[in-house]
């Protein structure tokens, strides 16, 4: 078992006059005692003092990754700090870590009003979508708790980054795109009563539309309006 912390996101600009409009956010891990161990004594919390290098945060590893691979598609890495806390603090040695990365430009999606919109913005989200979780997964890195929240869309210019590496997953780099992605993030609906029917082997699509990757015995059938996909 890892060490217990506890985390904290902030907005934050950079200090100065006319300063104002650079935005970062920052994020603060720290260590805390483990449960039930709150009130013990100092050398009992100290005991459990945790080299961060031995109990990383993955956020730091994917942002400082794709960072420096060059990662258009997600907020850069601005910097960060790792320290230890003194002895007056409640795991006395532990770490503290601050980290800080860009605000692009952006707010992250309103799902319902995505599915508000014409089918035809919808597809140019989902177009823009696709190329930018396409760029990230070469790099080897993907959000695990996959919403549209980790969607920034940039309603000005169109463009989306992907965010949400606070919980990522180490994969192998892969620029292979599969359309389920599209459902993970809530962009195309799954039509339950098709999957129990090709589940049942009653049911095969005889014609692949254009977002068909691949056939499979048991077709999973994606629907928006006229958009229909078989993953």
């Amino acid at each position: 078992m890892g060490p217990a912390f506890t985390a904290g996101k902030y907005l934050c600009r950079l200090a100065g006059a006319g300063n104002e409009n650079k935005l970062a956010f920052m994020r603060i891990y720290k260590q805390i005692p483990l449960v039930d161990t709150e009130l013990d004594s100092s050398s009992v919390r100290k005991a459990q003092a945790s080299n961060l290098h031995d109990h990383g945060h993955v956020e730091l590893d994917a942002l400082k990754h794709l960072t420096e691979s060059g990662c258009t598609a997600t907020p850069r890495l601005l910097g960060y700090r790792i320290g230890k806390k003194d002895a007056n603090d409640l795991v006395p040695g532990g770490y503290i870590m601050h980290l800080v990365w860009e605000k692009v430009p952006g707010d992250p999606l309103d799902i319902d009003e995505f599915w508000s919109l014409p089918y035809d913005k919808r597809e140019f989200i989902r177009d823009k979508f696709k190329k930018a979780y396409t760029d990230v997964l070469k790099f080897g890195y993907e959000p695990i708790r996959a919403s549209p929240s980790k969607i920034i869309l940039d309603k000005t210019t169109g463009n989306i980054n992907i965010s949400g590496f606070s919980r990522a997953a180490r994969i192998d780099p892969d620029p292979r795109w599969e359309d389920y992605n599209f459902a993970m993030f809530l962009l195309v609906l799954i039509k339950i009563s098709n999957i129990l029917k090709a589940m049942a082997g009653d049911e095969y699509p005889k014609e692949y539309p254009k977002y068909m990757t691949r056939p499979h015995k048991r077709p999973t059938i994606l629907v928006d309006d006229k958009l229909i996909i078989y993953t």
